[in-house]
């Protein structure tokens, strides 16, 4: 699975590379008013900057699990340790060299980080059956060994930082007000305020660094760079639904989709065209694919591997 991830890890270096060449040309910028040493400089930092905090996550990620005993109640053991055991065997690999938390939400969700954590909902486990567990635990688990690591992620994020450092200030500080709102209308109104104010701020560096025929340009090969990265993620999800149904839990994974599978889309039923529009608009957005296509991958690949599919 090493290939897979490092053809993940280009393709995210490879989107990320506007926003990447944007920050740097700010930086320039603002190394220039210094003059050309002071350009060189300052460019000379952010370029090495990012090598610490590369190899920082990348020895974090290396690095052994914590194998201290897992904060579970005693129903909980009972159901999760005995799904992921067979995901552990399907797999062939070592228990100890993962660790399972569960995080409290009703919601029914895992996740995947670091390289060696796999994180599930109390929901989850309370609600799921043990085919359908398994095969989310395979699943989170096809993310360990297909997406590529974070440590790529993070260097990306802390080479745009310049780019997008003065609109998240912005927002942070616009946003203030929602700390201490209730979640009602004026805090999803805040909220809202935030959103364009960052957007605002971001156009604005643009205009400052660019001019405003270039900003256009430079605005579209982000929003361009969003559509990509929400692609990947789309990608990743899949190779990860694969991995779950080549360790034999697919027929648990559709069945899990079908029952709190979570669509990116409004689908009322008797509007058939605002599903299609919906999915049209958002379906580009979405880090998921919709659930109707990822249970269509998975019976296909069952079909492949001779499994019966409902």
């Amino acid at each position: 699975m090493l290939w897979h991830q490092r053809i993940s890890a280009l393709a995210h270096v490879l989107a990320s590379l506007p926003s990447i060449v944007l920050a740097g040309m700010l930086v320039a910028r603002l190394g220039g008013l210094m003059g050309s040493w002071g350009m060189v400089v300052l460019l000379g930092v952010w370029l090495l900057s990012g090598v610490p905090v590369l190899l920082f996550f990348l020895a974090v990620e290396s690095g052994r699990p914590d194998v201290r005993e897992p904060e579970w109640t005693p129903a909980q053991a009972s159901r999760l340790v005995p799904a992921w055991r067979d995901v552990v065997e399907a797999a062939g690999v070592c228990a100890d060299d993962y660790v399972v938390l569960i995080d409290k939400s009703k919601k029914v969700s895992g996740y995947a980080r670091d390289g060696w954590t796999i994180g599930v909902t109390s929901g989850a486990v309370r609600n799921l059956r043990r085919p359908q567990l398994s095969a989310l635990l395979a699943h989170e688990l096809g993310h360990l060994f297909s997406s590529h690591r974070s440590s790529i992620r993070i260097a990306a994020l802390w080479y745009a930082a310049p780019l997008y450092l003065p609109a998240l200030l912005v927002s942070l500080i616009v946003a203030m007000p929602t700390a201490v709102l209730d979640s009602g209308v004026l805090s999803k109104l805040c909220e809202f305020v935030a959103t364009v104010a960052h957007l605002a701020t971001t156009a604005g560096v643009l205009i400052l660094l660019l001019g405003t025929r270039h900003a256009l340009v430079a605005a579209a090969l982000l929003a361009a760079q969003v559509l990509a990265k929400q692609m990947i993620r789309r990608r990743n999800e899949r190779k990860a639904d694969l991995v779950a149904v080549d360790l034999g839990f697919g027929a648990g994974l559709a069945a899990l989709l079908r029952e709190d599978g979570r669509e990116p889309c409004f689908h009322p039923a008797e509007l058939p065209w605002v599903e299609r529009l919906s999915r049209f608009v958002f379906g580009p957005l979405s880090t998921h694919p919709s659930t109707r296509r990822r249970i269509r991958t998975i019976e296909s690949r069952m079909r492949a591997r001779g499994e019966p599919t409902v």
